[in-house]
């Protein structure tokens, strides 16, 4: 299989070479050319991706309920021309069964078909960002194409770095993320000034690692991470509920656009 990127700036497309016996997956409404011996099959799954329910969460990460599945029918190789929505640049990933890759919402383009598509549940990070709440996540061996309304630059996170959630396009899964400063404090703050002549007050908690399904998935992934932290520990659920309890009762009447950490130190202040 040969990928090319064609063009450059905000008009580029992609032409995929198949010899015979390969496929590759897009996004439904990608193709714009094809030759004559491309088979197109319209499913609402791909490899690992689950069907209706799969479709039905893609819709969450405002990614298409379709892909498309393409490969030769008469044994001679073929291609496939590949558009996205919106204009801009197309960025090719090489994808190893070391990470996966998390696509934010509407960037996903297409991929080799042995790749596995996923999705991943944001939590409150989605509701506090405006974006959406579900990532697609790329895992397995071969090619990933995503695509921005724009120009794509690639960063390397040597130590941390800050970017805005409307600007965010793909990112390794080892890459821990938070958009506790930008985003919640910023918007627990606003509502706080707003809402407190209705008498509502707003406060935030900002956990840092704890016991959860989704911690378990990281540290599956990156290993014990509690070796860097002070107390080299993860927090209990349990511990949030005095805060939250605080936060909740007449004791914290005249408390309102505050975020209280309860992180055990384990970030840098």
């Amino acid at each position: 299989m040969e990928i090319e990127v064609l063009g450059e700036g905000a008009f580029e497309s992609v032409l995929v070479q198949l010899a015979p016996g390969e496929r590759f997956v897009s996004e439904s409404g990608a193709l714009y050319r094809a030759s004559s011996n491309i088979d197109i099959d319209v499913t609402t799954s791909s490899r690992g991706s689950g069907g209706l329910l799969g479709g039905m969460k893609r819709l969450l990460a405002k990614e298409h309920f379709f892909f498309s599945t393409y490969a030769t029918n008469d044994g001679k190789p073929g291609e496939v021309g590949l558009a996205p929505t919106h204009q801009g640049e197309v960025l090719l990933i090489d994808v190893d069964p070391s990470t996966s890759w998390l696509c934010a919402g509407g960037s996903y383009l297409g991929s080799s078909a042995g790749l596995r598509i996923d999705t991943q549940f944001q939590g409150l990070k989605g509701f506090a960002t405006g974006e959406s709440l579900v990532f697609v996540e790329v895992s397995g061996s071969g090619q990933l194409l995503v695509n921005a309304f724009g120009r794509l630059v690639e960063s390397e996170v040597e130590d941390s770095l800050t970017v805005d959630t409307g600007h965010l396009v793909a990112f390794e899964s080892t890459l821990q993320y938070s958009i506790t400063k930008a985003g919640i404090n910023r918007m627990t703050e606003a509502l706080a000034v707003e809402w407190a002549r209705f008498g509502i007050n707003v406060n935030g908690i900002a956990p840092g690692a704890f016991a959860s399904e989704m911690m378990d998935g990281m540290l599956e992934r990156m290993g014990d991470i509690t070796r860097g932290f002070p107390r080299r520990r993860l927090g209990d659920p349990a511990q949030l509920d005095s805060t939250l309890l605080f936060l909740c009762s007449p004791a914290s009447e005249f408390v309102t656009g505050t975020i209280v950490k309860v992180d055990d130190g384990q970030g840098s202040r």
